[in-house]
């Protein structure tokens, strides 16, 4: 009897640890970036790991060093840990979809930061089509329906596609602004290639007027190199993003920048976080969520980075 009480005592004991460990069993949530190296791609990347972290959720991260392979590489381990979650943060789409979809297939759900796709449950950044019309009818306003622009640009990111078929679709109302001069972004050495590229495009466009990127780095570089050619009132800049090298430019009043959209990375990288916990608490989430965005100039540039904590470091 006696061996026998032992033996049940040991079993209940068991099972009590295997329940206490099953119970204390954290979520697993996997987080993949395309990059670190740019402003707003850390700073959504931190957005989304501080409030994983804080909620107390195991978090595995994947940094895509800029490289589509290895982010596609990234979200083939991801399928392969089988998590509560996974969070991807931009990449290429048409690299990417076979990754998400197979993280799809299994089940997993998928929140995504500025990479709307198929497989996605929700994604989360600026409303991409409202920025882009934006900043187009800011070139618009400036150059008063006639004008040379150049642009700089780069195919196959979701969210690049969007901003040039906003610029493309005010354009078509405007047929008196030409697009005279194209040139892809480099990544990384983004900054230095632009300005070189604009250097050779304005020595090809004296008469050029403004200049439209789908982000701010590359336009940094071309305001540089606008400055250098003495041409800062002649040339302005248009972009995207609200880089703070960028706000600091135009803050100045004395670079070619015109305008840029304000994004605030560090909150969407937030809100696809807390998107993920949602989901892991078995809550309905929507299919998109849109964070504010801002137009900034020469204007209303102070009185955002006084508001806006994107730019605390620079009050």
């Amino acid at each position: 009897m006696k061996k026998r009480f032992f033996v049940v005592i040991a079993l209940l004991v068991v099972c009590m640890v295997s329940g206490v460990a099953t119970a204390q069993k954290k979520p697993l949530v996997c987080v993949s970036v395309v990059g670190t190296e740019h402003n707003w791609d850390i700073n959504a990347y931190n957005g989304v790991l501080d409030t994983l972290r804080a909620a107390g959720v195991d978090v595995r991260a994947f940094d895509g060093e800029r490289k589509d392979q290895k982010q596609a590489n990234d979200l083939e381990t991801i399928a392969q840990l089988k998590p509560d979650v996974a969070v991807v943060i931009l990449g290429t789409t048409n690299v990417l979809l076979p990754g998400l979809k197979k993280i799809h297939d299994q089940g997993i759900p998928i929140v995504t930061v500025d990479l709307q796709n198929p497989y996605s449950t929700c994604n989360v950044s600026s409303n991409n089509y409202a920025m882009s019309t934006d900043i187009a009818l800011q070139i618009v306003n400036y150059l008063k329906g006639e004008g040379e622009l150049a642009v700089f640009y780069r195919p196959g990111a979701w969210v690049a596609e969007v901003r040039r078929h906003g610029l493309d679709f005010v354009l078509k109302d405007f047929p008196g602004i030409k697009i005279v001069a194209e040139q892809p972004h480099v990544v990384p050495g983004t900054v230095p290639d632009a300005m070189n590229k604009m250097e050779n495009i304005l020595k090809a466009h004296p008469n050029l007027d403004a200049v439209w990127t789908i982000f701010d780095k590359p336009l940094i570089g071309a305001a540089m190199a606008i400055q250098a050619a003495g041409k800062q009132n002649q040339v302005k800049c248009f972009g995207i993003d609200g880089d703070p090298q960028a706000m600091a430019m135009l803050r100045s009043g004395q670079s070619a920048y015109a305008a840029t959209i304000v994004q605030q990375p560090y909150l969407i990288g937030e809100t696809a976080a807390k998107i993920a916990l949602d989901i892991i608490k078995g809550k309905e989430v929507p299919y998109t969520v849109y964070v504010d965005h801002l137009v900034a100039t020469e204007e209303n540039v102070e009185e955002i980075i006084q508001t806006v904590d994107t730019y605390k470091d620079m009050r």
